[in-house]
C-alpha cells in the first residue's frame, strides 16, 4: 500500500481488518539510496482461511470438473479488451494480459498413463491486470476491480493469487484453468 504526503502531514500506521483479524502495519526497509514520495506500508502474514473454489473442491474428491473450454474463455478475454476505451488500450489500463496461452505440462503423462488417473484435460495460463489511478479515485479502482472478479462470465475459470498496490493503482494477478 502506498501513500502520498504533503508537507506539514502526519501519517498514521492504518490497522487493517481482514477477516475478523487485526493486522499493523510497518514500514518496509529499503535498500540503497531510494529516493520517492510515496511511503509504502505493509502487512504481513495475512492468512486466509479455506479459499478453495468449486474447482478445487471437486478435484480434491475426485469428481468430474466443469471446466470452460479455453477457446471461449479466450475469445472472450479478447473481446472485452477489444471493448476497453481507446485511451485504455494504449495505456493497457484494465486490460487483461495473458503471459502464455493455456498449457499443460501434465497432459502427455495423463495420455500415457490413461486407465491408471483419471485425465482432467485441464490447461493454465498466468494472466495480470492492472487499473491505473489516471483520474479516477481509489473507491472507484476497487470497484472496477470487484465488477472485473464478480461480475464477469467465466469468473469461475479465474483463480485470484494476488491483488497489490502498484505506485498508480492496484494490480491483480493469477491462474486461468480452462479444458482442451
Amino acid at each position: 500500500m502506498g501513500f502520498e504526503l504533503e508537507p506539514e502531514r502526519i501519517l498514521t500506521q492504518p490497522e487493517l481488518i481482514f477477516f475478523g483479524k487485526r493486522y499493523m502495519a510497518s514500514f518496509p526497509m529499503q535498500k540503497g539510496k531510494v529516493k520517492t514520495d510515496v511511503i509504502s506500508l505493509e502487512y504481513n502474514s495475512m492468512g486466509v482461511k479455506d479459499l478453495e473454489n468449486d474447482l478445487l473442491k471437486a478435484y480434491k474428491k475426485e469428481k468430474k470438473l466443469t471446466l470452460h473450454a479455453c477457446n471461449e474463455v479466450i475469445s472472450y478475454i479478447e473481446t472485452y479488451n477489444s471493448a476497453l476505451e481507446k485511451e485504455e488500450r494504449k495505456s493497457k489500463d484494465g486490460e487483461i494480459i495473458f503471459k502464455s496461452l493455456p498449457k499443460s505440462s501434465v497432459s502427455d503423462l495423463e495420455k500415457r498413463l490413461a486407465g491408471q488417473v483419471k485425465p482432467y484435460n485441464m490447461l493454465f495460463s498466468e494472466w495480470s491486470m492492472e487499473i491505473t489511478r489516471g483520474t479516477s479515485n481509489e473507491e472507484d479502482e476497487i470497484i472496477l476491480l470487484q465488477t472485473f472478479l464478480y461480475k464477469q462470465a467465466y469468473r469461475d475459470a479465474f483463480l485470484i493469487r494476488k491483488i497489490e498496490s502498484i505506485k498508480d493503482g492496484m494490480k491483480v494477478s493469477g491462474g486461468l484453468v480452462c479444458k482442451a
